[in-house]
């Protein structure tokens, strides 16, 4: 999209990057008024209606939240925490899995709204996390819920003892209704974590100059043997070696 390469283009903070996204976009629409506001340590990202719908506009809704949380998500990244996030639509009941971290309600006709922590607004972008390599992205094939779980966890992974207590109340869910809809994916939060964690070792290997103790050390290990092991059993090599295979293809890149 022409708006958001624009934005990344000129923006040095997430603030900028969303005031040039919606500037640029209520000069093309018109039934529409894109709009960010500050209230105290809230951010609101949101539209509103230029007209008042006869109907209730649930679909239209879900389909512009989804919209407007995927323009928060190109500037914050992995930054991006659902937990932290509360959107508010015409009708919560009609929106896709992934927002269920995200705490939906209900609102009114006239538009959505996304309310995130305002300190979020004077971050850098961050052009070099824009895209990542095949392995490293988000499980295509994962339900849109854990996708959202992963991301949240991605925000908390540097906490050493991120436990099953901990993440259910990241996600403002009991642990028993947490494990079900990660259970109904065939999946659970020991594995979701150990994901995030190897997602998180891959891309500071080939993307930092931070030794593999220090990784192995926020990620929670007791010692680099420990996760070289789960390094490899995940990866199929050891961190040495995917280190030294990325900076083979980087430099042939070069």
């Amino acid at each position: 999209m022409p708006i958001l390469k624009d934005a990344e283009a000129r923006a040095s903070t997430v603030g900028d990057f969303l005031s040039i996204f919606i500037a640029r976009s209520n000069e093309i629409a018109s039934s529409v008024t894109e709009h960010l506001n500050i209230v105290g340590q809230t951010a609101v990202f949101g539209q509103t209606r230029s007209f008042a719908p006869q109907i209730l506009p649930a679909q239209n809704d879900a389909f512009m939240v989804a919209l407007g949380l995927a323009v928060l998500r190109r500037a914050l990244r992995h930054r991006l925490d659902p937990s932290k996030v509360t959107v508010t639509v015409s009708n919560p009941k009609v929106l896709p899995t992934e927002f269920d971290l995200m705490h939906p309600m209900k609102g009114d006709k006239m538009g959505f709204c996304i309310h995130f922590p305002s300190s979020w607004l004077s971050l850098k972008l961050d052009p070099s996390l824009s895209s990542l390599a095949p392995e490293e992205g988000p499980d295509s094939s994962a339900d849109g819920f854990v996708q959202s779980f992963r991301q949240m966890l991605r925000a908390h992974i540097e906490q050493i003892d991120l436990s099953a207590s901990e993440c259910a109340a990241l996600a403002s869910m009991s642990q028993h209704k947490l494990k079900r809809r990660l259970a109904e994916n065939g999946t659970n939060i020991t594995s979701e974590i150990d994901f995030v964690k190897q997602q998180y070792a891959r891309e500071a290997l080939a993307k930092t100059s931070r030794s593999i103790s220090d990784i192995a050390t926020t990620l929670g290990f007791t010692d680099s043997a420990n996760f070289a092991r789960a390094f490899r059993r995940s990866n199929g090599m050891t961190p040495t070696a995917f280190k030294k295979l990325q900076e083979v293809e980087d430099g042939e890149k070069n």
